[in-house]
Parts: C-alpha cells; structure tokens; sequence
C-alpha cells in the first residue's frame, strides 16, 4: 500500500485501486460554497473540528473514497480516541461502491490503529440499511450491538497471538540445540511442550484484559 503526503500530516492512503485523499479546509470551504456533498452542514462541522483540535488532524480530517469509479464517498473519524476507542463515519454517494468502500475502511482502521497504540477499538453507528452492512462486514467489522434503531460496529485491534509467537521461538531453539546435539526431533518436540503453557497463559490474560477494555468502552458510550 503506497502513501504519499497531503494536508499536513494527514497521508492519502493507496489500497488496491482504492485512493483516500484528506481534504484541506480551503478544499472543505470550496465545496462548501459550492453546496457540494457531503454538505454544508457536515463540512461546517469538519472545519469546526479541525480547529478545535488543530494538533490532530488525523483524527478529524475528511478523506474522499475514490476508485475507477471516480468519487464514491467519504470517511473520516468523529475526533482523537478516547478511552481507547475511535468512532468512525463515512457516506456513500454512489450505491456501487461497496467493495471501494470495504477496502477503504480497512485501510484507513489499519493507519489508525498504527498511528494510536493505545487503540483498541474502532465503532461505527449505522442505520439497518443492507449495503452499509455488507460493508462494514466486508471490512472485518463485527456486529456489537443494537439501541435506538441503530446498530453498532466494531473492529478490534489484532495482534498476534503469545502462543503463536512461543512456538516459533522455541521451534527454532530446538532447530538449533537439535543441529548441536544430533537430534532434531526430540529437540523440537520438547520446545513445542515448552512453548504451549506460557503462551496459552499469556493469552488468556491478554484476551481477558482486552476484553474487560472493550466492555467498560461499549458502557461508556451507551
């Protein structure tokens, strides 16, 4: 995925035929005064967030979705994380650009959670309206929840997992003591037995902190 530099800090973001451009204010204000999506109340409240937090523009800068397409939309996140959560926003113009849009959203998540490691979640409210959901579904996001007529996506941070990481490491130590003392099969064997209690532990708490983050996250924003 290649990205080049725009609008400060703000990257555009290049994913399989897929281009988020972040729109400038002077940009924001020359649709504005053109009356052009996604509108003039919307882009009024872009500019007011970006001046509010002026030190963020990640968080707050509107990106428009393009394709072969041509122009299919827009995203942009409702301000910085809190709590270790982002909400995400984003409008359609064009009722065929769901695969454009899919692409979209998991790139821009994938820059969000690299660009706050403090990021554990990224939401998204939506109405119950088929294509929107096909969407977010199509990005890896899950459905959380319903209130109100709206429903809740979220996507979580993915790591990979402790046991993963301890059986390659220990795999490759007993590749290593079996080439010293002739025997690579015993040596592997005894370091896969070596790897699975502690990475299955440190799984467990790690899943189990995770998950205690995301629960006081959805009861916090109810």
């Amino acid at each position: 995925m290649k990205r080049k530099k725009k609008n400060g800090a703000v990257p555009v973001i290049r994913s399989r035929g897929v281009v988020l451009t972040p729109l400038s204010p002077d940009e924001l204000r020359e649709k504005r005064n053109k009356d052009e999506a996604p509108g003039r109340a919307y882009i009024e409240h872009v500019l007011a967030a970006l001046e509010n937090e002026p030190d963020k523009p990640f968080w707050n800068t509107l990106w428009e979705i393009s394709s072969r397409r041509g122009s299919i939309g827009y995203l942009r996140f409702d301000g910085a994380p809190k709590e270790g959560s982002a909400n995400l926003e984003i409008a359609l113009t064009r009722e065929d650009g769901e695969r454009d849009a899919a692409i979209a959203l998991r790139a821009v998540a994938r820059k969000a959670f690299a660009a706050d490691r403090h990021l554990y979640l990224i939401e998204a409210w939506l109405n119950r309206h088929l294509g929107a959901v096909r969407i977010l579904e199509k990005a890896g996001f899950e459905r959380a929840f319903e209130s109100e007529g709206l429903v809740r996506y979220e996507k979580k941070r993915w790591h990979i997992s402790f046991l993963a990481f301890f059986f390659i490491l220990f795999i490759l130590l007993g590749v290593i003591v079996g080439y010293f003392v002739g025997n690579y099969p015993l040596c592997v064997a005894v370091g896969v037995c070596l790897a699975v209690l502690p990475g299955a532990l440190l799984d467990k708490a790690a899943t189990k902190r995770q998950e205690k983050a995301v629960q006081a996250m959805r009861k916090n924003s109810k």
